[in-house]
């Protein structure tokens, strides 16, 4: 009997030790299995160092739970954005990015953009550089000598978030000074004027600016040089030839400036206020009113001179003009109360003025024109805020 009972209790405890093991099993099972799992937030850094090492696939591994489970998610859209962009889907990125801008509204401008909080500006700028990122690759990835326009659109679309970004502009400048180059072999002097013109807008050294400038107005002056020069021999050079006012055989054309000493006199006069009287036969005196006669009268002749010459209007805007290269006196005769001053300037110095003046007037002809019509909306989450750029930034150059 007591051997039955001691049985009896042994097989209840074994009973008991068995559900124990099997319960044990199960918890530890369930705490392992739960242990394999990661979080979203752990999911999202994983997603996160893999798209900084340029693992787009082990990205989306990462990512696919957590959208899953959160479709809004912004890191997570963000970042699948950014795998887009790594697997060279550079228009679906594009999409992705604007899409996700404006669902969180961050696509507004002014005072709306004004209002948005803390947490949310903070956004805004991750999305506005995860942008101008998206557009750098995106030009790298074009060939401008191929696909110039392509190129330029995207490059634009960096600049329309971050108009100083040092690498797009640097992108841009020589892109546009290499089509220039390759217009100008192929004889379009115009068209690869009109490439060089786009570059002193950019985020550039004045040194650049200038040189570029300089190149678009002598190949504009080319182009256009023997269009005047017609002019000129049909209709200017007769009449100058005939008032023996043009040296045929070294291209100068002679002008003469008269000056009046009374008028002199008046000027200083009014200037000391006091009577000036002065002597014409005096080296000194008639030095000062040679200055004065260069001064005073040297500027309406010169653009006499090319108004008759090329044929531009004398309404033109004549307010930059300086001494054309080349422009010599070559004679001073004192008369008795006067004093004339025959100068020579060479023709394609004239012609070179007029070519800039009438440079002049159609780019402020153009720009009235734009600034006539309705402004263009900007793109979709392309606004500029210059006062959040990028650190990278404080490296532009410099003039």
């Amino acid at each position: 009997m007591e051997n039955m009972m001691t049985f009896h209790v042994n097989n209840s405890w074994r009973r008991l030790l068995n559900a124990a093991l099997v319960s044990g099993l199960l918890v530890a099972g369930a705490v392992g299995i739960s242990g394999c799992e990661k979080s979203p937030e752990e999911q999202l850094l994983a997603a996160k160092m893999a798209v900084i090492n340029s693992k787009p696939d082990v990205a989306e591994k990462h990512l696919e739970p957590v959208l899953k489970g959160d479709p809004d998610s912004f890191e997570g859209l963000r970042l699948m954005a950014s795998v887009k962009q790594l697997r060279g889907e550079f228009a679906a990125a594009e999409e992705s990015f604007l899409a996700l801008q404006k669902a969180q509204g961050f696509d507004v401008q002014g005072e709306a953009a004004q209002k948005l909080s803390t947490k949310q500006k903070s956004q805004k700028e991750l999305l506005e550089r995860d942008l101008i990122k998206l557009y750098t690759d995106w030009a790298n990835a074009v060939d401008p000598a191929e696909d110039m326009a392509t190129f330029e659109q995207v490059a634009r679309k960096g600049l329309a978030i971050s108009p100083k970004q040092p690498r797009l502009n640097t992108m841009l400048v020589e892109a546009y000074e290499n089509h220039a180059k390759k217009l100008v072999e192929q004889g379009k002097k115009v068209e690869g004027a009109q490439y060089y013109e786009k570059i002193p807008a950019l985020y550039t050294n004045s040194m650049v600016r200038k040189r570029v400038q300089e190149r678009a107005s002598n190949l504009r002056f080319e182009a256009g040089r023997a269009e005047m020069l017609e002019y000129f021999n049909k209709t200017a050079k007769p009449k100058l030839v005939a008032e023996d006012r043009y040296d045929a055989e070294n291209k100068l054309i002679i002008f003469d400036i008269k000056q009046d000493v009374a008028e002199v006199e008046k000027y200083y006069a009014e200037k000391q206020n006091e009577r000036v009287r002065l002597n014409i036969k005096d080296e000194k005196q008639r030095g000062i009113i040679q200055q004065f006669a260069i001064r005073e009268k040297l500027k309406p002749a010169l653009i006499s001179v090319v108004v008759e010459a090329t044929g531009i209007s004398p309404e033109a805007d004549f307010s930059k003009l300086a001494s054309p290269k080349g422009f010599e006196i070559v004679k001073v005769e004192p008369g008795r109360r006067d004093l004339s001053i025959t100068a020579q300037v060479p023709l394609d110095a004239v012609l070179k003025v007029g070519s800039d003046v009438r440079e002049k007037m159609r780019q402020d002809a153009a720009a009235a024109k734009q600034k006539a019509a309705p402004g263009d909306k900007p793109a979709e989450g392309q606004g500029a805020d210059e006062a959040k750029q990028a650190e990278a930034e404080k490296a532009a150059p410099t003039e």
